[in-house]
């Protein structure tokens, strides 16, 4: 037996997943939009598990209200905030890095450490620096580095 369509605004906000605040379908939209935006082949781009999980993780964030996108920036309302000497930071605004802010990657040394040249970049980005990246709780710094990975 088929589910009945819900017939107000309050009976599909109820048979949403919790946390939700628009359903998987529209989040899947919002994604494609911002693909198509940035000039990203979003079929390219999850052709790989790393890209496969990098657009769920956004597809979620979206979802659940804690990434928007708009005019070619993401804002990224963190779930635990920063505290860096008296301020707090509670939203990261991340937008397309120039190429001095990809140059930022140059720092890690390591060869395979793609989360830490994600981080520097987004340390770049934000302006916000690498001490202040590394601040991010896990959640947080997922979605951010989920983010930061289109344009890698």
């Amino acid at each position: 037996m088929e589910k009945p369509e819900p017939e107000t605004t309050k009976e599909k906000k109820r048979d949403l997943p919790h946390g939700y605040k628009m359903a998987r379908d529209v989040g899947e939209k919002v994604f494609e939009n911002m693909c198509h935006a940035l000039g990203i082949d979003e079929h390219e781009f999850k052709e790989t598990d790393e890209g496969e999980g990098a657009k769920n993780k956004l597809i979620h964030a979206f979802c659940t209200g804690c990434l928007e996108y708009e005019d070619e920036v993401f804002t990224l309302h963190l779930k635990s905030p920063i505290k860096t000497g008296t301020k707090e930071i509670s939203v990261l605004k991340i937008g397309e890095p120039d190429g001095a802010q990809l140059r930022s990657m140059s720092i890690i040394k390591k060869k395979n450490d793609d989360f830490g040249k994600a981080m520097a970049v987004l340390g770049a980005v934000t302006k916000l620096g690498i001490p202040v990246m590394n601040k991010l709780k896990s959640r947080d710094s997922m979605i951010a580095v989920a983010v930061i990975s289109l344009f890698l």
